[in-house]
C-alpha cells in the first residue's frame, strides 16, 4: 500500500493532464503485461502457480518481512 501512495504522489507531481492519466496508466500496465501476463488478472492464478512452486522458505518469507518493515 505504501507503493500505491508513492505512485499516486508521483502522478500528482507529473505535469500530465488528468484526462490522460488513465491512458498513461493503462499503457504502463500493458507494458508490464508483456513481461508478466499475471498483472492483467485478479492475481489468483499467479498466486496458485507460485504456491505450487517449491520455493525455499527464505524466498517465501522475504516479501512478508519486506512489507512489514516498510
Amino acid at each position: 500500500m505504501t507503493l500505491v501512495i508513492k505512485v499516486e504522489q508521483l502522478f500528482n507531481a507529473l505535469a500530465i493532464d488528468a484526462t490522460l492519466r488513465p491512458a498513461f496508466g493503462g499503457c504502463l500496465v500493458g507494458l508490464l503485461g508483456l513481461i508478466t501476463p499475471q498483472v492483467l488478472s485478479s492475481g489468483h492464478g499467479a498466486l496458485h502457480r507460485e504456491l505450487l512452486m517449491n520455493y525455499p522458505p527464505q524466498t517465501v518469507v522475504a516479501p512478508l518481512v519486506a512489507g512489514w518493515s516498510g
